[in-house]
Order: structure tokens, then sequence, then C-alpha cells
């Protein structure tokens, strides 16, 4: 089973959330830029972004082969494709080549976070946006992150300090 649900598929506050940072993100594509949806899960947010911009052409990458294997069947095109990749190490990926990133609610899961910004700023070419997210300061009254697939907890200040060390943060929303 997949752990994620097609935000597309259904209707509530959480799936409003998801797709909201995919239109949200859609406002700052130039008309053909080419974009990599790292962490693009079942593919529902790159099948967003494509549909709401004149991007070129969208790449999603995840981890999951199965979650891969869906994006593939339900949302590539001839513009749209889908392949499995680790975030922390994007190698097929090549320097300077990418005019926009989106990673939504990833860094909090990855072993090394610096590689995957590393990654992100090596394949971002020099006049590249980026725009990530991830849950700030979700914590329970234990001060542990419910989430056992979280690794890291991450507060507004934190990703911004983490952040600022490979880019220039020009806007940050909150959600």
């Amino acid at each position: 089973s997949l752990l994620h649900a097609d935000m597309l598929r259904k209707h509530g506050r959480r799936s409003d959330g998801h797709c909201i940072r995919y239109f949200k993100a859609s406002e700052f594509v130039r008309f053909g830029d080419s974009i990599l949806d790292l962490a693009c899960g079942l593919g529902y947010g790159s099948h967003i972004l494509y549909h709401s911009s004149l991007a070129k052409n969208i790449k999603g990458m995840d981890l999951c082969e199965d979650s891969i294997a869906y994006a593939n069947m339900y949302y590539s095109n001839e513009n749209v494709s889908f392949e499995i990749g680790n975030a922390q190490a994007i190698s097929q990926i090549a320097d300077n080549s990418i005019d926009f990133i989106t990673s939504f609610e990833t860094i909090e899961h990855l072993p090394e976070p610096d590689k995957y910004l590393k990654e992100l700023y090596r394949v971002l070419k020099p006049s590249g946006r980026l725009m990530i997210s991830a849950p700030n300061d979700w914590t329970d009254e234990t001060g542990q992150d419910p989430n056992p697939y979280h690794l890291h907890v991450y507060t507004l200040e934190k990703l911004k300090k983490e952040c600022s060390q490979y880019f220039m943060i020009e806007k940050v929303y909150g959600q």
C-alpha cells in the first residue's frame, strides 16, 4: 500500500493543504522552465505544476518505486516524466540544469539534510528558484515528533538557517 494518498482524488483540508503548495509554486514558474519536483510522491503535484504554469517540462523524482509507478500511470505525458531518485544523491540530474525546484515535506525525512541541500544547489541554474517546505515545530507534549518517518524536527528558524547556507531566501510563507 502507498504511504500517501493521491491528493487530487481526495477532498478536505489535508488534500487542499498539499495541493495549494503546488498552485502557489506555479506562480513562480517562468515560461519554458525545466522543473524538478523532488520527492514527488504520487505525482499529483507535478501534474498541478504542469497544468498551472508555462513550464517546458517537469521531472518528478521519488525514492518509492510504487509511487513512481503510480505517477507514471496517471500523470506522465510527453512533458512530464517520473523516475526513481534519492533526494540526497540525484546524480542523474546534470549540474546547473534546472530552472525551478519544488520539494515539499522532504527535508525532515532525510538522514543527511545537508547532502540534500548541496544536491539542490548543484542542479539548480544560477538564475534558478527553489520552493521547499517542512512541518514547523511539529512536536507533541513530550517534545517529540509523532511521525515515525520524520528524522528531524524543523522550526522556521532552523529551516531558514540551513537553507541560507546555499540559497538566498527571498520569501517565506506559512500555512
